[in-house]
């Protein structure tokens, strides 16, 4: 891992199939990485491990993660169970129904439907002010003879 002619990419894939691997290879990685840091103090230089691990069990509690079960994948029709389903169940279902067609109907607006409104809103408001604030503008407008329309080049032209 550690080079004397520059940095290097090393890496490494384990796949592990029960616990009883599992806990060689976690006594492995973790005097792999006693010696790395051992080889980088020595050599004075630092060593970035980055660690990856996937696990497809679904015993969260010895995981310490979350994951979404296939049922809690699908779109917001579905129930939004809290993370800690001992303490009373809770949940908070989505309000709608199903139409004929199988697509989910709700009275709620997803965020894109309200920032659509929001932009539709304000632009309207805007060209509003600018309509009302143009045409005071021009009803407010000084009377006074155009110079151009009426002084001595257009006397010239009309006789």
């Amino acid at each position: 891992a550690v080079s004397e002619k520059g940095n290097k990419l090393d890496s490494i894939f384990v796949s592990v199939e029960n616990k009883d691997a599992a806990k060689d290879v976690d006594a492995a990685l973790a005097r792999m990485l006693n010696s790395l840091a051992e080889e980088a103090e020595k050599a004075g230089s630092t060593i970035i491990v980055h660690l990856v691990v996937d696990s497809d069990d679904m015993d969260n509690s010895i995981t310490g993660r979350r994951r979404l079960s296939e049922e809690n994948t699908n779109q917001g029709s579905r129930n939004l169970e809290n993370e800690n389903d001992d303490n009373g169940g809770s949940s908070y279902e989505i309000p709608g129904y199903y139409d004929e067609n199988n697509n989910f109907i709700t009275n709620y607006k997803t965020i894109f439907q309200i920032q659509y409104y929001n932009v539709c809103l304000w632009t309207a408001i805007g060209l509003f002010v600018v309509l009302v604030s143009a045409n005071v503008m021009t009803m407010n407008m000084p009377l006074m003879p155009d110079t151009l329309l009426f002084g001595e080049s257009a006397k010239m032209v009309a006789e």
